[in-house]
């Protein structure tokens, strides 16, 4: 799928320490907001899209297993900058780095030889702008870095697969075509939760294509940035796949060992935002309208999982319950916004004026979605998500995002 694989286009593959720490993450400005470092050249620059064509059209192949690191500065223009390893340190080019140069210069690109300042490597920069290359050169020069942002030592603290991805937050989503998730999430919920979860999010790729990818939420601390106040520890059971339809588009599962401490650790997080009076204010207009209280309806059901699934033009909001309704009921929903205000707004949907109960799970949506679940769905198939000690999962037929034992994985399937 190119819009994902356009999403996360940052990696890193090289023959660099197995720490991350690559020398030539020297060459790259500390404002950059998205760092793609590949241990070998020639995969690396195969797997990128055709967004980089200006640098596929390079003949590295003498380069092929060099080290590279691929860079997007904070500008208007968001214009990548290259850098290449370039073997050991030498005042002059050698034949093959000169050679490049010229191909380079013909394909109308800017480059610069490093042969000091790396620890003793040299690097090769290349760039559509020269004001990118002088900014690097400047960097260098004065001995600053990437390496000097908040957090990113953290972010490239480990590295044990071929490639990392790393993304600087909201500001990271400036360089995201539009049509990235644009049929799953909304532009603008998108760039707040890149900006909302950490200062920087990495992906570790043990390949140089989006297959298992382990993803990392790097806040340096901050109590501001939810991947702070994620529940850590175990996950617990998901049995959404027991209840979606064929032909669903996409799955937000929330398993909840303990909603309280969900709930008490999504709290901290409002709060750190200065969002939790308004937060409260929500929760006692509910109340006034529907005569009860959210957080007393949530112990009363008390939920195990959260879930919201599409398929065709339905959309359904599903809570499984600890004990089963004694009998399959529907009806207008008095209970309207509860879910998306204890457990944050991924789970709103357009429409929740109908309920239906069944088994353990209770359906919100529309009167249509609402009845097709009581009546029952055709088996969705064996769709790849995980079962067993689940802390969340977004499922699409283009990907998968996946919290499950000890980490986070993504892939992408088209």
């Amino acid at each position: 799928m190119a819009g994902v694989s356009a999403i996360l286009m940052m990696v890193s593959c090289g023959d660099g320490g197995r720490d991350g720490r690559s020398d030539l993450l020297l060459t790259v400005p500390s404002r950059s907001v998205a760092v793609m470092q590949f241990r070998h050249c020639g995969d690396a620059l195969r797997f990128l899209t055709d967004s980089l064509s200006v640098f596929r059209k390079l003949d590295l192949r003498r380069l092929e297993h060099a080290q590279m690191v691929l860079s997007y500065d904070y500008s208007a223009r968001l214009i990548p900058l290259l850098a290449i390893d370039a073997g050991r340190a030498s005042d002059d080019t050698s034949s093959v780095v000169a050679g490049i140069i010229g191909q380079a210069e013909e394909l109308g690109l800017c480059c610069s030889y490093t042969g000091k300042a790396l620890h003793g490597r040299a690097a090769l920069l290349l760039s559509p702008s020269r004001a990118s290359i002088l900014e690097a050169e400047e960097h260098i020069r004065a001995g600053a870095s990437i390496m000097d942002a908040r957090a990113f030592p953290e972010a490239v603290s480990s590295w044990s697969g071929e490639g990392l991805v790393i993304l600087r937050g909201g500001k990271a989503a400036r360089w995201l075509p539009a049509s990235v998730l644009s049929g799953v999430v909304p532009r603008r919920k998108l760039i707040s939760f890149l900006d909302e979860i950490a200062e920087w999010t990495v992906f570790d790729l043990p390949s140089c294509e989006w297959k298992d990818a382990s993803v990392r939420f790097i806040t340096g601390g901050r109590e501001d940035y939810l991947g702070t106040w994620m529940p850590g520890g175990q996950g617990t059971s998901s049995r959404i796949r027991e209840v979606f339809p064929e032909g669903t588009s996409l799955v937000l599962d929330l398993p909840l060992k303990s909603w309280k401490d969900w709930y008490a650790s999504y709290r901290g997080f409002l709060d750190s935002r200065a969002r939790l009076a308004r937060h409260d204010s929500m929760l006692a207009s509910l109340k006034t309208v529907s005569g009860t209280a959210p957080v007393k309806w949530m112990e009363q059901i008390d939920p195990q999982e959260i879930a919201l699934v599409r398929w065709d033009a339905c959309e359904l909001l599903l809570v499984r319950t600890r004990k089963k309704a004694r009998e399959a009921s529907s009806g207008d929903n008095p209970y309207r916004g509860f879910v998306p205000a204890v457990f944050g707004k991924a789970f709103e949907t357009t429409d929740d004026s109908f309920m239906g109960r069944s088994g353990n799970w209770i359906a919100m949506g529309s009167p249509e979605a609402v009845g097709l679940f009581l009546e029952g769905f055709s088996p969705a198939g064996n769709l790849q998500m995980p079962a067993k000690d689940v802390k969340f999962a977004v499922w699409t037929p283009e990907f998968s995002l996946s919290g499950a034992g000890d980490g986070v994985l993504f892939n992408v399937y088209q």
